[in-house]
């Protein structure tokens, strides 16, 4: 994974959004912390999650170098890195955001009930029918699926992730 797409940066994005959130509820600003709300597409749908109380499990992204033609990794017959396995991890999640809106979120990480069980806020979920990029639509279904409270789903016809 590229630095921009990296797992540090999936860790960190949670609390970025946070301090975002500090600055515009501040006193600087003019924002009704009653009335925050967030949308993402792709990672960013991912960010929503965590921000709405998400918690994934990293061990489900794929191996690093697992298409060999990835910048930074091996020739093809080379060795791969070495897989890791991750501890898991307290992310970021802010009870001030009280509507979510995800298209397309980046949703591998999110495999069990267990992982969605405290995204309580309301949340409205978009899904293109064909995916890409590592987005899958069975995987953003399935999502939908481990809510605890059923979101309000939507599926584009005809439409990649590229180009939602």
């Amino acid at each position: 994974m590229s630095r921009a797409n990296g797992l540090g940066v999936l860790r960190q994005r949670p609390l970025d959004i946070k301090r975002t959130i500090d600055f515009m509820v501040g006193a600087s600003a003019k924002v009704d912390p009653q009335r925050v709300g967030f949308y993402g597409f792709s990672q960013g749908g991912y960010t929503g999650l965590i921000v709405g109380g998400a918690n994934p499990d990293f061990n489900k992204l794929p191996p690093r170098c697992s298409d060999p033609t990835a910048i930074g990794c091996p020739p093809a017959g080379q060795p791969k890195p070495a897989r890791r396995e991750l501890p898991p991890e307290t992310l970021t999640h802010d009870p001030r955001v009280k509507a979510i809106v995800v298209a397309d979120p980046l949703s591998v990480v999110f495999q069990s009930a267990g992982s969605m069980k405290d995204v309580t806020v309301p949340l409205q979920l978009w899904s293109s029918q064909f995916g890409g990029d590592a987005i899958s639509p069975a995987d953003v279904k399935r999502l939908a699926g481990l809510l605890p409270q059923a979101p309000d789903f939507h599926i584009v016809p005809n439409a990649v992730h590229s180009r939602f």
